[in-house]
């Protein structure tokens, strides 16, 4: 898998032709490190190099649970581009998407309602190893109920829980984020000081990093790019709320 400091690509895949080069025209406008292309879902063909694909972009009107266009077409792109991290962008789902989306093996699901700063932090997370679902994903796994559900597309487009670092990798990024030396990240965490450098190889490996400052500079970005601060709760997941 191509890491962010080498050549990849991005795919988009949809149906509709309009949305999808209108797409592809925006992300590469926004994004000048990637190479950004179209490609036939059911075809599976890219127009870029498939050994520097590093994420695709999978967009579908409805939810993925009530749109078996949507399904087919991610089969077909997983068949073509095995291991390659595929994200889902639709206009309405909910936690039944959710869950069929994650059953598939898909590593992220956002509403086309998001930002193009998110979108592009998503894919650059799921281009390390991460993942990038809804607040819904909470609930995905429980049984449905009568009551109504909350529409995600009314939540705050940075309000994702990306399963990504470890609870206490969350807390030594947060210091990094800040500025803070290891030896005062130590201290305030009540662990020695080799600890945090353990943890800080792993973060950067993940962050892509290729020093403390580069990892320092990422970590400050995706932590208070949107103007949100990390929870630093004893919980799996690196939350950004408000």
């Amino acid at each position: 898998m191509p890491s962010l400091t080498e050549p990849f690509g991005i795919c988009i895949a949809d149906r509709r032709v309009l949305w999808r080069h209108s797409l592809e025209a925006a992300l590469a406008s926004s994004w000048p490190a990637a190479s950004v292309s179209s490609l036939e879902a059911l075809l599976g063909e890219a127009a870029v190099d498939r050994d520097v694909v590093a994420a695709v972009l999978l967009l579908g009107g409805g939810g993925l649970a009530k749109n078996s266009a949507l399904r087919e077409d991610f089969v077909a792109i997983e068949k073509s581009l095995p291991g390659v991290p595929i994200l889902i962008v639709t206009d309405d789902f909910d936690a039944h998407d959710v869950t069929e989306a994650m059953q598939l093996g898909a590593k992220g699901y956002l509403a086309s309602s998001v930002s193009m700063d998110l979108l592009i932090q998503c894919l650059r997370l799921l281009m390390i190893g991460g993942t990038a679902f809804p607040p819904v994903m909470a609930n995905a796994g429980a049984p449905a109920t009568s009551g109504p559900q909350a529409d995600p597309r009314n939540r705050p487009e940075a309000n994702l829980a990306i399963d990504f670092f470890t609870p206490r990798e969350i807390e030594v990024l947060a210091g990094l984020g800040e500025g803070k030396p290891n030896k005062i990240i130590a201290y305030e965490l009540e662990i020695c000081e080799t600890t945090v450098k353990v943890h800080m190889r792993h973060i950067m490996r993940k962050l892509g990093a290729t020093n403390r400052t580069h990892a320092a500079l990422l970590a400050k970005e995706m932590l208070s790019e949107t103007g949100q601060q990390v929870q630093r709760p004893s919980d799996a997941s690196l939350h950004l709320t408000n």
